[in-house]
């Protein structure tokens, strides 16, 4: 052989070393190590509300909001109008909590127990809550009112549970 081989000539390949039994020993014990050690986390269901229903609970206090400001206008009275404003109010604020929720489910991960709970409960009140006083502004159904106060209860259920 000469070295360095002459152009256009490529070098014979490496004999690979001959394998001894304490090296494959070795070699199966660091293979077998290896898949002892601990594996990734799996990665966690959010325990709360995907970010899609903050974002649409928003989205829909904003068009509730504006219709009562500028589409009831001149077509209820007062007191609809106001009644109209507390629920697109009310279903603000709680798209605000709710996109809480959502962020600290993600920044706590499993010690945020009670974010799924908080969040269910939240979106049940605000459902009652707002959807009651919409409905009855808009269909003029006043035995609706009876569920108002249920959603209420459910809001500070969530609150509650957003503490714990």
């Amino acid at each position: 052989d000469t070295f360095p081989p002459p152009r256009g000539s490529f070098p014979a390949p490496r004999r690979r070393a001959p394998t001894t039994r304490r090296s494959a020993t070795r070699l199966s014990a660091a293979l077998k190590a290896e898949d002892h050690r601990k594996p990734p986390p799996p990665v966690r269901a959010v325990m709360g509300l995907p970010a899609w229903v903050p974002a649409t609970f928003g989205a829909l206090a904003i068009v509730c909001g504006a219709f009562g400001s500028h589409g009831l206008k001149n077509k209820v009275d007062a007191y609809k109008i106001d009644v109209w404003n507390t629920a697109a109010h009310y279903h603000l604020v709680h798209s605000v909590a709710l996109l809480g929720l959502h962020v600290l489910d993600k920044v706590q991960g499993p010690k945020a127990s009670r974010v799924g709970l908080a969040s269910k409960l939240i979106v049940t009140g605000t459902l009652l809550f707002s959807g009651s006083l919409y409905f009855m502004v808009l269909t003029d159904i006043k035995k609706v009112g009876i569920i108002t106060p249920i959603g209420g209860v459910f809001l500070i259920a969530g609150w509650i549970a957003m503490a714990l």
